[in-house]
């Protein structure tokens, strides 16, 4: 016990112990929240350096690791660069884009669809970042285009069905009429 205290003394007071446990407990509950949602999310520099990812961006995207995702250039993860460009300058302009379907992809290419809210905030050093929360609508889009497509075929085959029935019955009027006669 009297080595602990000495080292208390060293770094500090206790009541500065207790702050960092208090710190380290709350980053941890943090990282829990982060890491358990839905929502893929993550933060970027205004250099485009990928800066902080939870565990659902590691995943979506395909990087092995957190660290292997830190410092990423965030415009490769979009299917057009040129629709990061524009997005980062309406978010630098108006602050926060929210409700915006981004086209994105993943580190082996597969596309990626999420509806995205994105925000300008500074840090803990008064650098402005960007700040994204993204949901993976990629299974919706695709089933929607499915039904789409769907219905098409449906579309389609109706009116094929509409042209046989009107042939059909227009080539049984006449002998049916000379049969009536």
């Amino acid at each position: 016990m009297i080595a602990v205290n000495q080292d208390l003394v060293k770094d500090g007071s206790e009541e500065e112990l207790e702050r960092r446990k208090q710190a380290l407990r709350l980053r941890n509950l943090y990282r829990s929240f982060v890491d358990n949602t839905f929502e893929i999310i993550f933060r970027s520099s205004l250099q485009d350096q990928l800066q902080f990812s939870n565990r659902l961006f590691v995943e979506t995207f395909g990087f092995n690791h957190f660290k292997k995702a830190k410092g990423f250039i965030i415009t490769d993860l979009f299917h057009d660069p040129s629709e990061y460009e524009r997005l980062k300058s309406r978010v630098i302009r108006e602050h926060r884009v929210q409700g915006l379907a981004v086209n994105f992809k993943s580190l082996s290419g597969k596309k990626i669809v999420a509806l995205v809210n994105v925000q300008i905030q500074t840090n803990e050093l008064g650098e402005p970042m960007i700040n994204w929360t993204a949901l993976d609508i990629s299974e919706r889009v695709a089933f929607e285009q499915n039904l789409e497509l769907k219905n098409q075929q449906l579309a389609k085959i109706n009116h094929q069905m509409e042209k046989f029935l009107y042939s059909t019955s227009h080539d049984l009027r006449a002998p049916l009429t000379t049969i009536m006669g």
